[in-house]
């Protein structure tokens, strides 16, 4: 983490959550501490997919899925977390997609779900609960370059015995063009508590199928591009 913005990334057990998608007792963990002198708390970690597309940007290949697991404990007040895709079509990066979980209820609309946000539909309710026993999330490019209306497959199931998946598909704001995956932990007030004492976020498990060479290592965004992760998905 850059400059003090009021949160830190570690190696640990995510079963101090209770629930675990650990690997050999560890996975990657995210937690808020408090902002100071009126910065919002807020944390984010990145990492370049390997492909590239025609633009020369790492992407997806059409039909490669990204897995990951996410744990996020027992959500606090005013907290706004989960992992996303940063896209381009060499004029910048943006916010292509994001699955989030959100306490606020303007965004929510009184719903405890796991939402989505992505070209298609804005905010869109994924209907699958929030839990603390952690999800397990599959995200399929389908097409790049296309005006279709569904680029991608999201497959969400829950880390709860008997769970059924939830399979949604929708568009991302570039089609299809899938920069990288970003991680983040936003409390989006100052003067709210740190969401620690709720529980930490934790994420495990990620992989690309069709397997492609992993990047050497989590790139964690600076201070500049930390703020645009609430502003950018609007």
């Amino acid at each position: 983490m850059m400059g003090g913005v009021g949160g830190s990334e570690f190696i640990g057990s995510s079963a101090r959550n209770g629930a675990s998608i650990d690997t050999q007792g560890r996975a990657f963990g995210m937690n808020l501490n408090g902002g100071s002198n009126g910065n919002v708390p807020v944390i984010g970690a990145a990492r370049l997919f390997s492909g590239l597309n025609g633009y020369g940007f790492a992407s997806l290949s059409p039909g490669q899925t990204l897995r990951i697991d996410m744990e996020n404990g027992t959500l606090a007040g005013g907290v706004h977390l989960g992992w996303g895709i940063y896209g381009s079509a060499g004029t910048g990066e943006l916010v292509d997609f994001q699955l989030f979980a959100d306490t606020n209820p303007a965004t929510t609309h009184g719903k405890a779900d796991y939402f989505i946000h992505d070209n298609a539909a804005g905010d869109r309710d994924t209907g699958v609960p929030v839990t603390d026993q952690g999800v397990h999330c599959e995200f399929t490019a389908l097409y790049q370059y296309t005006d279709l209306s569904e680029d991608y497959a999201l497959a969400i199931t829950p880390k709860v015995a008997g769970a059924a998946t939830t399979v949604l598909y929708g568009k991302t704001l570039f089609g299809g063009v899938n920069n990288e995956l970003f991680l983040f932990d936003d409390n989006g007030d100052p003067s709210a508590p740190p969401d620690t004492a709720a529980g930490y976020l934790y994420f495990n498990n990620m992989a690309i199928v069709p397997a492609v060479p992993e990047p050497s290592s989590l790139l964690v965004l600076s201070i500049g591009v930390l703020p645009l992760i609430r502003g950018r998905r609007r």
